[in-house]
């Protein structure tokens, strides 16, 4: 075993290496996984494999991993916008080798790679407690993202319909990946997938995937999960009343948890709808569902996401001028709104306004009451005041299913 006090040369950060991914797992699963038959090498498929392991970050002492932290790099859809994101993954850090600085210095490495990547943001979820870590790095706790409908077994009378079959997801089957793909193409605010990544969202350990089929044809899904981070029904789509009655088909022949939860994220969707007209009377933060935990987000390019959202700021009916700096990071940025086009250029002609980047985050997205609101410490000059709110759509929401 390693003496934490004889690594005066760790290894890194760097990026993982492949004869070290099963060390690299093993620390995850002590950390997140102690005493559970569940594995982050299948809980997370997208992030913990061989193909991503320029994006797994570590340290390493001797014969021993001290630190890792993975950075998934993916595509937001927001309308007719693309956001290129990372989300960090699970952070794990040897119990012997905490409180030395080795976390902090895997962040800042994945905070480098995302530049290198054009992640112009950066999400994860945490608890309360990991909040000043995470800010003293310029992440911040931003508004809910979204709702909790508690369920129970009962509850099938409230989503029954007409009759339908039911069958289970089957990653081979072409007609029922591209059923799936095209039913989640029509949520406006999406994590883009590729037919491998649904093949192993879709079957995930401890989650079953339904799909409603009326004369062979492909009317809804449902995902529903029973695992440490994926509880509840965490995902649907497609028509309406035949999502309603795989709703019912679950609850009516019940799961091994005696009480349910569904969790939809702030869009435009027919589960949100449907949980809503159905249970709208008991909705809850999303941020109280089990599993779920507090997002948190970095502006890593400040220009980087405003052109990204290019689509979102010309629907603004706001005209004026706006001239924006992190102080952090010294970037500056004028962003010009005439209610027709929107004009995004690097610097500024006069005295911007430079904000933290917790400041930054929380006029973009809001902070979560769990958090001290930045935007609550400053009072916004008129000049730079603009309704947010309604330019992007929804907050910032992911989708469960698509948590690292």
């Amino acid at each position: 075993m390693t003496d934490a006090r004889s690594c005066t040369h760790p290894d890194g950060p760097r990026a993982c290496r492949e004869h070290e991914l099963d060390e690299v797992i093993a620390l995850a699963d002590r950390v997140f996984r102690q005493g559970s038959a569940q594995s982050l090498r299948t809980d997370y498929p997208l992030i913990f494999n061989r193909s991503c392991l320029e994006n797994i970050r570590i340290v390493r002492c001797a014969e021993t991993i001290a630190c890792e932290i993975p950075v998934a790099p993916r595509e937001f859809i927001v309308g007719s916008d693309t956001v290129r994101i990372g989300i960090i993954g699970p952070t794990a850090t040897h119990p012997e080798h905490r409180h030395r600085g080795f976390a902090t210095r895997c962040l800042e490495d994945c905070i480098n790679l995302m530049r290198q990547q054009s992640l112009v943001l950066s999400v994860l979820w945490t608890v309360p407690s990991t909040f000043p870590f995470y800010q003293r790095m310029g992440w911040h706790p931003v508004a809910s993202q979204g709702w909790m409908y508690p369920l129970n077994p009962d509850d099938h009378v409230r989503f029954c319909g007409g009759e339908i079959e039911v069958v289970a997801f089957d990653p081979v089957c072409a007609n029922h990946l591209g059923a799936i793909r095209a039913m989640h193409a029509m949520e406006p605010t999406r994590i883009r997938r590729s037919d491998d990544d649904n093949r192993k969202l879709f079957t995930l350990p401890r989650i079953r995937t339904l799909l409603a089929l009326r004369n062979h044809e492909a009317l809804a899904y449902l995902v529903a999960g029973e695992a440490a981070n994926k509880s509840g029904l965490i995902e649907g789509g497609g028509d309406k009343e035949a999502l309603g009655m795989l709703i019912a088909d679950v609850l009516r022949k019940g799961t091994q948890r005696s009480a349910l939860q569904a969790v939809v994220p702030f869009a435009a969707s027919v589960f949100g709808e449907l949980l809503e007209k159905r249970l709208g009377e008991r909705r809850r933060p999303i941020e109280e569902a089990t599993g779920v935990g507090y997002q948190m987000m970095r502006i890593n390019s400040l220009e980087g996401f405003l052109n990204s959202i290019r689509g979102c700021l010309e629907n603004c009916s706001a005209r004026r001028q706006i001239e924006l700096g992190c102080r952090e990071t010294g970037e500056c940025v004028t962003l010009t709104l005439d209610g027709r086009q929107t004009t995004i250029t690097r610097g500024v002609a006069g005295s911007p306004l430079m904000l933290p980047q917790a400041e930054l985050t929380s006029m973009f997205f809001g902070s979560h009451p769990a958090a001290a609101p930045a935007n609550d410490r400053f009072d916004w000059p008129p000049a730079h005041a603009v309704p947010w709110e309604n330019v992007l759509p929804d907050r910032f929401p992911i989708h469960e299913l698509d948590h690292c």
